[in-house]
């Protein structure tokens, strides 16, 4: 439940502690630090960046702001997990407004160099682009599901991860192609077992974001 901050060449200082489940932040272009309490708990604050005073709540109870980012209007945009949308949210009144409905469980939302917003659902593993002057939502790509984040570059190339494959994708917004930048077996492999019957020994791994069954031979 803490958050750290950290200048060019300094030391990492803690600006805030004991909001269990402190998850997503983002910083606005004139340096106001807003961050999110998901899962553990469900709130928006915002950060004093220089750790003197505890952090402003915003809001309590919103379903789960998680991956989110500050837009150009001000305004924070990211997905609401438990309310299968992705929204805005006036920092200064924590009122939210749906931009776009439809999603299973979306995970985060950036804004890329084009000035649409861009989010990603991570039960369907579908990427989307939400219009901003439509609002209308297209599927640009489907990946596996369990995707987490993702980060747009300059040329509008979308970086998207997996929490259960450990896999980074690069996916064109321009036509949907995809390609894996890295990838891994296991993610968070924890607790093991084994098994032994007649299809032979089996390695079950508790991998946190998937169950896997690893044939031993």
């Amino acid at each position: 439940g803490k958050v750290f901050i950290q200048t060019k060449g300094g030391a990492p200082k803690m600006i805030s502690s004991g909001l269990p489940g402190s998850n997503s932040l983002a910083f606005t272009k004139g340096g106001k630090l807003y961050f999110t309490q998901v899962f553990l708990g469900d709130a928006l604050y915002e950060a004093d960046v220089t750790g003197a005073q505890p952090a402003r709540l915003i809001r309590k109870d919103l379903g789960g702001f998680n991956g989110f980012e500050v837009g150009p209007d001000g305004m924070l945009y990211g997905p609401l997990w438990f309310k299968n949308a992705i929204v805005k949210i006036d920092p200064a009144t924590g009122k939210d407004t749906v931009v776009a409905a439809g999603f299973q469980i979306p995970a985060a939302a950036n804004f890329g160099p084009d000035g649409n917003l861009y989010a990603i659902d991570t039960k369907t593993g579908e990427v989307k682009r939400i219009d901003m002057q439509t609002k209308a939502v297209t599927v640009i790509a489907t990946l596996a599901p369990a995707l987490d984040n993702l980060a747009i570059a300059k040329d509008g190339t979308i970086y998207v991860s997996n929490m259960a494959d450990a896999t980074i994708y690069a996916v064109n917004p321009a036509d949907g192609a995809v390609r894996t930048i890295v990838s891994g077996p296991l993610a968070t492999p924890t607790d093991l077992v084994i098994t032994d019957g007649p299809e032979g020994e089996k390695l079950h791994v508790a991998d946190v974001f998937a169950y896997r069954v690893i044939d031993t031979t």
